[in-house]
């Protein structure tokens, strides 16, 4: 019998790396992610100084005694944009659990002396500010090993609480808690938006305090908010979270037009709008590869797969700016696959949703907007004719034929079990239909038949699908509550905005230089709308 050797094994497990490092070839740089470190809130409002004020209570340290009061005083003021911009501070604050209102309270902010000005703390400002004991990995880890847990603190306040609320011994032992405010100066132009607009607080926490800090910020009377809110906040500041080029971006586009195209075929068909009858090739989402193929000045076989990408480059985007200010030609520089982020303000009534087209207006529109002022009519400029649909009979004869050919086969069915029945001595029941790749292949070709033709497949099919040339589409639209009018954030291609502002109508005599316009239209409506817009400089950087 031979004789049996063990089986060895030898491996390296590294299943998990609770801190990726990267470094570069040289060895000149490291970078460490510390992810699963740190919380961060976002404190955006013109609330979010008396939330802080009454949330966070300096720490009694007498070697970071400079450092709160100065804290203290900067959230006395009325507005975190009267401070330095990104003005980082490190604050030492007992626990939240302490600070925390037995009921929720709005937040009034106590004044205990008198406050100092934004030139004094400006002026005034201690040279350990930024310091924190979060930037040392000891520190954090003793922060972790150290937390007091909720269930452990309920019990020690029913042995030690002889009245409810009132402060214990043991709450004096508790480990403060360090914290980074990051302050956000919001909107920096004023042409663009009110200056100031969106700015706030950013709240850096360690880990396992989470729970603990945002109870206690809801608790003084913040608002917690999601996606949603968040879409809000950045539409009203004139940008938008996730850019149609980012992977985000596109992923949100695609979730949304699935979303959008089952609900229109859950509808029935005379609740459908007829998108062929209102020249809309892509209802359901933006085909910015497909626009920006359209404008492009010279199209090679190399270019046909090339992709878009928002311009981010501000001092591109300056020169943008200051061309349509002038009227003058647009930069020979920029790039023909690039979009410009814009954002529009309708100048009559009306409403714009997401998807929209950004038109071009001709002269017989210029002329038409000055007749309705005269008259102050609110018509739209202009209405889309309706298209003949090609595909309306070969849906109707289709349907038919489909109707027609269930109904035979389960005619067939029925012959079938008659039959079997006659020289039965049980019962015979009817054999399943088997039809679920009819069903499926007919839904397939209707749905084909009911929407557009795919804009990949014939040149300018984007640009001149309608009787205005489109050159943007829009984003995210819906009502401003700061400016009172329905807002929309949008882009359009360099060489339309180009073509705008050469087809723009000269002033006559002394009458003022008209703002520059252009045409907004909805994907299911024919009325095609004014609306003025202005380039957005901080792409890179918004303000929210």
């Amino acid at each position: 019998m031979p004789e049996q050797k063990p089986l060895r094994f030898w491996t390296k497990t590294k299943a998990f790396d609770p801190q990726p490092s990267y470094s570069n070839s040289d060895g000149t740089l490291h970078l460490v992610l510390l992810q699963r470190e740190f919380n961060r809130f976002r404190l955006t409002g013109p609330r979010a100084q008396k939330v802080l004020l009454a949330s966070l209570r300096p720490h009694q340290e007498e070697e970071l005694q400079d450092q709160a009061i100065y804290c203290q005083a900067a959230l006395q003021l009325s507005s975190p944009a009267e401070l330095l911009s990104n003005l980082v501070m490190g604050h030492l604050v007992v626990d939240p659990r302490l600070q925390r209102p037995k009921k929720r309270t709005k937040a009034v902010g106590k004044v205990e002396q008198p406050p100092s000005s934004a030139g004094d703390l400006l002026i005034n400002q201690p040279k350990s500010l930024p310091e924190s004991p979060l930037w040392s990995k000891e520190a954090r880890d003793r922060l972790a090993k150290g937390i007091m847990s909720t269930h452990k603190y309920d019990q020690l306040r029913e042995q030690h609480a002889v009245v409810p609320g009132a402060p214990c011994a043991f709450e004096q032992q508790m480990q403060a808690l360090p914290v980074i405010l990051i302050q956000r100066p919001g909107s920096q132009d004023p042409r663009y938006k009110r200056l100031a607009y969106g700015c706030g607080w950013d709240v850096i926490a360690p880990a396992g305090y989470g729970m603990t800090l945002w109870l206690t910020l809801t608790m003084w009377g913040a608002r917690p908010g999601g996606l949603r809110e968040l879409d809000t906040v950045a539409r009203e500041a004139g940008a938008e979270v996730h850019l149609p080029d980012t992977l985000a971006g596109v992923q949100r586009a695609a979730a949304s037009a699935d979303e959008l195209r089952a609900r229109y075929f859950r509808m029935p068909p005379n609740k459908r709008t007829n998108y062929r009858k209102l020249a809309v090739v892509s209802p359901f989402t933006a085909p910015w590869r497909h626009l920006v193929r359209d404008w492009r000045s010279s199209l090679s076989p190399a270019s046909e797969g090339l992709s878009f990408y928002v311009l981010r480059h501000r001092q591109q985007l300056e020169e943008i700016v200051e061309s349509i200010r002038h009227r003058s030609p647009l930069p020979q520089t920029l790039p023909d696959d690039a979009i410009i982020q814009i954002q529009l303000q309708l100048l009559s009534r009306g409403h714009v949703k997401d998807n929209a087209l950004i038109c071009l207006p001709t002269a017989t529109d210029h002329k038409q907007r000055w007749r309705q002022l005269k008259h102050n009519d609110q018509a739209p400029v202009h209405v889309e004719p309706t298209q003949p649909d090609l595909n309306e009979q070969l849906r109707k004869e289709l349907r038919q034929s489909h109707k027609l050919k269930l109904k035979r086969l389960r005619s067939r069915r029925v012959r079938e079990k008659r039959r079997l029945q006659e020289t039965a001595t049980k019962r015979v029941h009817i054999r399943p239909a088997n039809t679920a790749h009819l069903v499926r292949d007919q839904l397939q070709e209707m749905c084909r038949l009911w929407l557009p033709t795919d804009p990949a497949e014939m040149r300018d099919s984007v640009r001149r699908q309608c009787s205005r040339q489109v050159f943007g589409y829009v984003s995210t639209a819906g009502f401003s509550f700061t400016e009172a009018l329905v807002c929309a954030v949008g882009y359009v291609t360099p060489a339309g905005l180009q073509q705008l502002i050469e087809e723009l109508p000269k002033p006559k005599g002394n009458r003022k230089q008209s703002p520059l316009m252009c045409l907004v239209r909805d994907a299911d409506s024919r009325d095609y709308r004014w609306a003025s817009f202005q380039v957005n400089l901080n792409v890179a950087s918004p303000a929210f």
